[in-house]
C-alpha cells in the first residue's frame, strides 16, 4: 500500500468522522426543541 493510499483512507475516514459529529451535535442541539404538530417535530438526523 504506498503512501497516497494511506493518507487517501486517512482522509475519508476523518472526513466521515467529522460528518458523524456534526450529526451528533445537530442532534443535540435540537433535543428540546418544540413542534407545533407532529409534521412539524424533529427528526433526528442519521449519517450516511
Amino acid at each position: 500500500m504506498s503512501l497516497f493510499n494511506i493518507m487517501a483512507v486517512s482522509g475519508s475516514s476523518l472526513e466521515a468522522q467529522g460528518l458523524r459529529l456534526n450529526t451528533i451535535a445537530s442532534n443535540l442541539a435540537n433535543a428540546n426543541s418544540v413542534a407545533g404538530s407532529k409534521r412539524d417535530a424533529y427528526r433526528a438526523r442519521l449519517p450516511v
